[in-house]
């Protein structure tokens, strides 16, 4: 991540800081930076930045990992010294135990790439700052493209994948019910269908908790941010009329559909094979899939995002549309007539459960409600709604509320709601933005008690979500601050040291929990992946974990599921977060 340079003499100018606009960080003179002033030797260990680059107009905040101030230089492509200062004074970040001070570059806003100098006389460690208007265009293609990447049931060939083309897998043209799931019109045992889908993660499983609520974040995209409609991710339906993001959601769509049974209505909570498989391809696993259980979880969680695609593509699609809008009321009904089902794993299934207690319902029915209340304006939607609400927070796969206080706070249709809602959305936004503020990295993490679990660069990409909603409904400069504040650290401003996401910055994962990644022949991995980022739990017990410190605990290793497996419903958010720089 960093580079230690050879010191070498440049050449100042003050008329470079001039065509800046006035970009010195610090206006002082060399004088004043004489050597009776300079700070002693200290050893840098870590510098954090956005490893990727900035917008010319946004924030622009380097953290070092010192004790004490220390001093810089910025120079140009021409080696002339454009800003140079010294840091702010050490504060301990509480996740990571560590002292950090701060170099502030904000006022530079020509584009170009520049070197970061930090010590230039004793330690002398450089960084490269990249500032480009189009500086997330890429990622956010490589974060589109990785759902292709991890698609099922179909062959992905080097026109379209280059180097991680692979053999098809999965067909799921024959899933066997399993006995939790047998019905009188589906005994055990009973051949079903429900190919296409994406992976959920490290494994080969699709789930309908998670795959509905990855599915309906890129639709949230897809909605918020139509400039994203023109970019050409080179799949195999690019040749086609329709935004090649909504190809790749259509591909979801035409799984998810198939998790409904069509004559009850309810929702089989996976479809899966018996145990993980080892490292091997797709094509290479070709143990029995089943669909296991239905459950009130997986079918208001299936109900709130099939209400969304009808809404979303109602214009685009409107026959499509027509039949995700009945299969959600179909499964509503069901959960309505089975509101005890919840899911229990069968002793034969070890794969993820995905699980929702009986107590633990009431933000996956409020969810579900509203979706169908602001669909079809059905009075007794809005009633359970009034009923079911609960706080808002950061969304996740298991608590789903705040997508409905999202979605209601842009709707027009109900006031109340959508006044109420927008108080909610704001103030949570309002809790990130005073968290970065207060923050010795100057991150959003950290806000509330459990951002770092498993799956912490998820929250981290939900709580940009959540800014980024805020920020539609008043474009407070707060709230676009603490947006970027929350891409840098997923982007390397943390002290891992770690760019989180394949492919993207200077350090990043090589080693992620993804069978394709592991088990195919290329050495990089899978790129525009999301790892799932430190936490203290250390669940997967591998070996090389830096620290227990939760802003520290990370490894990239094959074997630390728990902090660096990826799954769809962390690059989704992703995506999203990415869309809104774009």
């Amino acid at each position: 991540m960093t580079h230690i340079l050879l010191k070498k003499p440049f050449k100042y100018s003050m008329l470079a800081c001039a065509l800046l606009a006035n970009a010195c960080a610090v206006q002082v003179s060399d004088s004043v930076l004489g050597k009776a002033d300079k700070p002693d030797s200290i050893k840098i260990d870590t510098v954090l930045y956005n490893q990727q680059g900035y917008l010319p107009e946004s924030s622009k905040e380097v953290f070092v990992k010192a004790t004490q101030k220390v001093r810089y230089q910025l120079f140009d492509a021409n080696n002339n010294k454009v800003a140079f200062g010294y840091s702010t004074s050490a504060e301990i970040w509480p996740h990571a135990k560590q002292p950090f001070v701060k170099i502030d570059l904000s006022q530079v806003k020509k584009a170009g790439i520049y070197q970061l100098e930090i010590n230039p006389e004793t330690d002398s460690v450089s960084v490269q700052i990249n500032i480009q208007p189009n500086i997330y265009k890429k990622p956010l293609e490589l974060a589109i493209k990785s759902f292709y990447l991890n698609r099922a049931s179909t062959e992905l060939t080097e026109e379209y994948a280059a180097e991680f083309a692979r053999a098809a897998g999965h067909p799921d043209d024959v899933v066997y019910i399993h006995s939790s799931a047998a019905s009188e019109a589906r005994p055990e045992g009973t051949i079903v269908s429900a190919p296409k889908g994406w992976y959920d993660a490290g494994d080969y499983n699709k789930y309908a908790v998670n795959g509905s609520v990855a599915l309906y974040t890129m639709l949230m995209a897809y909605q918020d941010f139509p400039s994203i409609h023109q970019l050409e991710l080179n799949i195999p339906e690019s040749a086609n009329a329709q935004p090649d993001l909504l190809d790749e959601i259509i591909w979801q769509l035409d799984w998810l559909i198939n998790m409904q049974d069509p004559n009850d209505g309810g929702v089989y909570h996976k479809l899966t094979t018996k145990n993980f498989s080892g490292k091997q391809m797709p094509d290479q696993a070709n143990e029995p899939r089943f669909m296991v259980a239905k459950s009130v979880s997986g079918t208001l969680d299936f109900a709130a995002t099939m209400a969304f695609a009808a809404h979303v593509l109602k214009q685009s699609m409107p026959e499509q549309a027509k039949v995700y809008q009945q299969a959600a009321i179909n499964a509503w009904h069901w959960a309505e007539q089975n509101p005890d089902a919840i899911y229990h794993q069968p002793e034969d299934i070890k794969t993820g459960a995905y699980s929702t207690s009986q107590q633990n319902l009431n933000d996956e029915w409020f969810w579900a409600s509203a979706e169908l209340a602001l669909l079809t304006g059905n009075a007794k939607y809005w009633q359970k709604a009034e009923q079911t609400q609960t706080d808002m927070a950061i969304p996740s796969w298991s608590y789903v509320a705040p997508f409905a206080w999202i979605r209601l706070a842009k709707q027009t249709q109900q006031t109340d709601w959508q006044n109420k809602a927008a108080q909610k959305l704001k103030t949570a936004a309002d809790r990130l933005t005073q968290t970065v503020k207060t923050s010795a990295i100057a991150v959003p993490m950290g806000s509330y008690q459990n951002d770092f679990v498993w799956g912490s660069n998820g929250v981290a990409s939900n709580q940009i979500l959540v800014l980024s909603s805020a920020y539609q409904l008043d474009p407070k400069a707060d709230y676009k601050y603490a947006m970027q504040a929350g891409l840098d650290y997923l982007l390397g401003k943390n002290p891992t040291g770690y760019s989180f996401v394949t492919g993207v910055g200077v350090k990043t994962p090589m080693h992620i929990h993804h069978r394709i990644s592991e088990a195919d022949d290329v050495v990089k991995p899978v790129p525009g992946l999301l790892a799932g980022g430190p936490h203290s739990g250390q669940q997967d017990k591998c070996e090389g974990y830096p620290s227990t410190e939760p802003g520290l605990s990370y490894v990239d290793h094959w074997c630390s599921y728990a902090t660096n497996e990826i799954a769809i419903n962390w690059n989704a958010p992703f995506v999203y977060a990415l869309a809104a720089f774009n």
